[in-house]
């Protein structure tokens, strides 16, 4: 009895600190953090029961009373503290501190996200505790901070839940299956492309088609060759969309959502173009990649959207002084107009062997029609190529066009499709979009280019803008900018001096003089 009334109140203390311990180092196994509260709890009331009338004595002493107003000093900071809380709470916001924003998803994500036509949940299969674990959580909360509601979140740990891994088909750690309907796909270590690309995988009920022309010596869709294009059909197919190639002699099939002609090296025959020509003035979209030199038999129907070809090759003395070769053009980060292909592009990309295009100053009525990159001024516009190459002395002189000159172009317009007369002018029917995008140069898509510098994102940008999927634009990743702090010797000796000697030796004169004054007290 004397024993219980001496020490079971600070053993049970000692209990709930051990259980509370528990309950966070061993989440797994609940019963044994729920055992030793259970007990610290009984051992903490039997020793105020035991000491019940002391405590009360104590509780009417001086000490107490005095201390009073201390007591309800605490009670009203922890209230505030517990009010602000709950503010935080009903009110969340999260701020990215970080200088180039690498905790705050993309503007493109953002607004796949706030269009959400339903709910969609991420099973992100990791191990506990781990550094990729964190890495995948931050990027997980700010989805469902983004999409309140419609995106939730759920970490398993496949070792302890071995059932639910095998049940949505997870084989290897650090997977994120995510869930819509019906409808699922797994992503294996991704980041904000590849979430946000299975997001609208699992989101969007219909895939759309992307078709390459094939017959006049274009790259082809599955040559892994540097010349192919295998890099971009796996990069647009994480889009949900599909890609074939058609032969333009049989026409454009109904179902390609739009057209891409990949560096023609074979004149095109005058009833393919015109077959071409009718699918896009019926609301069709075509990308025409051109190169120098190379008849491709498409400049009448470019001619219809105010685009025509110079026939010369672009030299650049930037790219020269970034150790490239002169006929390599490069477009600066600030050398493209305002477009939903370049809107927050702003990444160099690189040419091998292009021309310039010329645009009308005045495009046919109805029509739009802007430049999308450029060249940087110390560009020009060769003619005389095949002469000056060879020697080595390529020099602009007065044929030649001086720079910046237009590499890339946009042209979009209604189509001319038939329908009936509309009963009144303000009844009148929308008429589908007609959209072409015209490169001077078709090596900068291929593998041999994809991935150098923003290459492949831009022509990812640019199918999609065709193809009416403007939401669809590549991510880039995020670069995380080295934190770097440079310090003289005599401020690393000053830091070293402050905080080994100086904050410890005022801390101890402060503590003295604390008890000293009380002592006298």
């Amino acid at each position: 009895m004397i024993l219980l009334k001496r020490f079971a109140a600070p053993a049970g203390a000692l209990l709930l600190v051990a259980g509370l311990g528990a309950a966070l180092v061993l989440a797994e196994r609940p019963v044994i953090a729920s055992v030793l509260l259970a007990l610290g709890l009984l051992l903490v009331f039997v020793g105020v029961l035991f000491n019940f009338s002391r405590i009360i004595d104590r509780l009417k002493g001086r000490a107490v009373r005095e201390g009073g107003g201390d007591v309800a000093y605490i009670v009203v900071v922890a209230a505030v503290l517990v009010l602000l809380n709950f503010l935080a709470i009903r009110h969340h916001k999260r701020v990215d501190l970080s200088a180039e924003g690498r905790f705050t998803l993309s503007e493109q994500t953002g607004k796949i996200l706030s269009a959400l036509p339903r709910e969609v949940e991420a099973r992100a299969y990791y191990y506990g505790e781990s550094l990729a674990e964190r890495k995948m959580k931050d990027l997980l909360e700010e989805y469902e901070y983004r999409a309140p509601g419609k995106f939730k979140v759920r970490f398993i740990d496949p070792l302890k839940d071995p059932s639910q891994a095998k049940e949505d088909g997870v084989t290897q750690e650090q997977s994120v299956v995510l869930r819509s309907a019906s409808r699922s796909t797994t992503v294996v270590s991704g980041d904000e492309e590849a979430i946000t690309n299975a997001v609208l995988k699992v989101t969007r009920d219909s895939t759309r088609t992307l078709c390459f022309a094939i017959g006049h010596g274009e790259h082809d869709l599955k040559d892994t060759s540097p010349q192919g294009l295998s890099s971009f059909q796996a990069a647009v197919e994480k889009q949900q969309t599909r890609v074939e190639s058609f032969s333009p002699a049989m026409g454009v099939p109904d179902r390609c959502a739009a057209v891409v002609v990949a560096g023609p090296q074979k004149p095109w025959l005058p009833a393919e173009v015109e077959k071409l020509q009718a699918y896009l003035d019926n609301g069709g979209s075509a990308a025409i990649l051109l190169d120098p030199g190379a008849d491709s038999g498409l400049e009448p129907l470019l001619g219809r959207f105010g685009i025509t070809l110079p026939h010369d090759v672009v030299i650049d003395r930037v790219s020269a002084l970034f150790g490239g070769k002169p006929d390599i053009p490069m477009v600066p980060a600030d050398g493209y107009e305002s477009h939903p292909i370049t809107k927050s592009f702003r990444y160099q990309t690189f040419y091998p062997l292009a021309t310039s295009l010329s645009l009308d100053s005045s495009p046919p009525q109805g029509m739009s029609l802007q430049a999308l990159a450029r060249t940087t001024p110390l560009s020009w516009g060769e003619m005389d190529y095949e002469k000056e190459a060879p020697t080595g002395t390529l020099k602009m002189d007065s044929a030649d066009q001086q720079g910046p000159l237009v590499l890339a172009a946009v042209a979009a317009r209604t189509a001319e499709t038939a329908s009936p007369a509309p009963a009144s002018e303000s009844a009148k029917p929308s008429r589908p979009e007609s959209r072409l995008a015209v490169y001077g140069d078709s090596d900068f898509p291929c593998n041999a280019y994809f991935n150098a510098t923003s290459n492949g994102e831009l022509f990812l940008n640019t199918a999609n803008w065709l193809s009416g999927q403007e939401d669809l634009v590549a991510i880039p990743p995020k670069s995380r900018l080295p934190v770097i702090v440079s310090l003289t010797q005599r401020q690393a000796s000053f830091i070293w001096i402050v905080s080994l000697l100086v904050a410890p030796a005022a801390i101890m004169v402060a503590g003295t003089a604390i008890w000293v004054r009380r002592r006298k007290l």
